[in-house]
């Protein structure tokens, strides 16, 4: 996408348009013919004003790499807002997109550009109000560029930098040394609102999800939600477009796991049409798995069809896995095997050698390092358990009551809680629609280490929850057996939209008697299949248990045995 070359029919009527002085027609054809060795088809657009339509966004979203100039406004070399706003439109579809913007304007200068505009500028920053009346009012601060990018970036030192160069001049202004930070912080927002008006930054302040090349490389480039941007230069002729990109990629280098996880969704595409045939099996398993999803008692379309394509899916997964492994087989021997584990090495020095084998194929954010215990928790977190997606209770459901803070599993074979109207003259037929559960409740343990270090015994479950992975006891401490009790759901169980449901829960009343007491839960986590059935298992053994009747001499410590004693005959 470039104002200065020609659309297709532009050049076949180029001799009928004497008013079509194609500025850049040698680069245009260098793009193309670049294009064609590669056995790419390529398309040219020129028409700035159109690019933003619905129509042109569908097009430029079905291509495999968008080249697009940074000055789209003919004869308007300051105008970079038309390729910003698709960058950033870009970024908000759900599709993957590379581009590659080819420009002659200054590569760095591009870049922060780009970054600006992804990260947004705070137009509510101030100073504290009570230096309204003092100099400050007027301070216009000088930062240095680099180290004010630095800090954008997540460097945790450039914004110590920023406040050690400030310090004069926020001193001489009256500024209180403990609102320094604070003080430029709001600075650093009025440098970019002054500086960075051209780009049409949106009013947040956010670069959690942008990742970014350094300034002084070779192709900068820039990562953002689903939009990766490399630049390059129209000056050096010699520059090979899709080489560059391919540097800028590797520079990048997002991690193994994601690597798979992209070849795995290309490899979905390029099996076509045959691939879905594989998975969706004969027309009687297809016209089976229809009539389950249209039979089925559950009310909502949506829930009953992603109940049927979680069990289609499977096939789906084994196919990638499959696909997919020998893939990432291949990288992850390439990337070991420079460093082979140490002979004779011991179980914790083979613990920790794999450990940083996996940061090294894992891109880590630099403001937000990951210490040792946070991964093994993450690990136990994603191997036991994954987001709730149902619209009712199951087994293994995790929950937390939001008055008490309490945890919860529900442990309820989920035949006996799905939201339906039961078998008439049964108990479960008066209640309804409320509807009877059986779940444990959790302990939570405020010392990840110790969760972790007993992470094998099967004491603990681990979830994410809003602030981070937590780890749950499942087990009476003292005990060993699970605490079950039961909950009356309300509603058949349903969980609504912000993950929430209303339930009963049987308490002493005032007078001593049972009582029952109104709570709100919110969803957690939803255990995965073989660690509920586990927890099923467990609660059914202990509430079947068989009681048998002995009776005690006394005090063990007041005992004292004849250990030599012949048994009485």
């Amino acid at each position: 996408m470039d104002d200065g070359f020609p659309r297709y029919e532009q050049l076949v009527n180029a001799e009928k348009d004497e008013e079509s002085p194609w500025i850049e027609s040698k680069t245009a054809a260098r793009v193309v013919n670049m294009c064609h060795r590669r056995s790419l088809i390529c398309d040219i657009e020129n028409r700035s004003s159109d690019l933003l339509s619905k129509e042109q966004l569908e097009r430029i979203t079905k291509s495999d790499l968008v080249v697009l100039d940074y000055h789209l406004t003919p004869k308007d070399d300051a105008d970079v807002l038309p390729a910003l706003a698709i960058l950033d439109t870009l970024a908000e579809t759900h599709h993957a997109n590379l581009v590659i913007v080819y420009t002659k304007y200054d590569l760095n200068k591009a870049l922060r550009d780009v970054f600006v505009r992804f990260r947004g500028i705070d137009q509510s920053a101030d100073f504290p109000s009570e230096y309204d009346a003092t100099d400050l009012s007027e301070w216009d601060p000088e930062f240095d560029a680099d180290t004010l990018f630095k800090h954008l970036a997540g460097d945790r030192d450039a914004l110590k930098n920023l406040i050690a160069k400030a310090r004069d001049d926020l001193r001489r202004s009256g500024v209180d040394q403990k609102h320094f930070y604070e003080v430029v912080k709001a600075g650093v927002e009025l440098w970019l609102r002054k500086r960075y008006r051209h780009v049409g930054a949106p009013n947040r302040a956010d670069a959690l999800d942008i990742t970014r090349s350094a300034d002084d490389v070779a192709v900068p480039w820039i990562q953002f939600k689903n939009v990766f941007v490399a630049f390059v230069s129209k000056l050096d002729e010699s520059t090979d477009l899709i080489d560059a990109l391919e540097n800028a990629l590797l520079a990048w280098n997002p991690g193994v796991v994601r690597i798979i996880l992209s070849y795995a969704r290309s490899r979905m595409q390029q099996r076509g049409f045959t691939y879905e045939q594989v998975t969706a099996g004969a027309a009687d398993q297809q016209i089976g798995l229809l009539y389950h999803a249209l039979e089925s008692e559950e009310p909502d379309e949506t829930v009953r069809l992603r109940d049927m394509l979680r069990r289609l899916f499977d096939s789906v997964r084994r196919e990638l896995a499959s696909d997919s492994a020998t893939f990432g087989a291949e990288i992850i021997h390439d990337r070991m095997s420079s460093t082979p584990v140490p002979p004779n090495s011991t179980a914790d020095e083979k613990k920790r050698y794999f450990i940083e084998r996996a940061r090294e194929m894992t891109r880590e954010s630099d403001s937000q390092p990951v210490g040792d215990e946070q991964v093994i928790a993450s690990l136990n977190a994603f191997l036991c358990s994954r987001d709730f997606d149902a619209s009712h209770l199951w087994a293994g459901t995790v929950f937390l009551d939001e008055s008490s803070k309490n945890w919860w599993v529900c442990v309820a074979p989920t035949c006996e809680i799905v939201p339906r109207t039961p078998k008439s003259g049964t108990w479960q037929r008066d209640l309804h629609p409320s509807l009877p559960m059986l779940a444990l409740r959790l302990e939570v343990t405020k010392k990840m280490s110790v969760a972790l270090n007993e992470a094998t015994q099967g004491k603990h479950i681990f979830v994410r929850g809003p602030n981070g992975v937590v780890a749950l006891r499942v087990l009476d401490a003292i005990a060993g057996h699970p605490r079950p009790e039961t909950l009356i759901l309300q509603d058949e169980g349903r969980v609504d939209a912000d993950q929430k449901f209303r339930a009963y829960a049987i308490v002493k009343g005032a007078a001593g008697e049972p009582a029952l007491d109104a709570r709100t839960f919110r969803v957690i986590a939803q255990l995965r299949s073989e660690y509920a059935d586990r927890f099923l298992h467990q609660t059914g053994h202990h509430t079947s248990r068989i009681g048998v009747d002995f009776v005690s001499l006394g005090e063990p410590e007041k005992i004292t045995e004849d250990v030599g004693a012949a048994a009485p005959a």
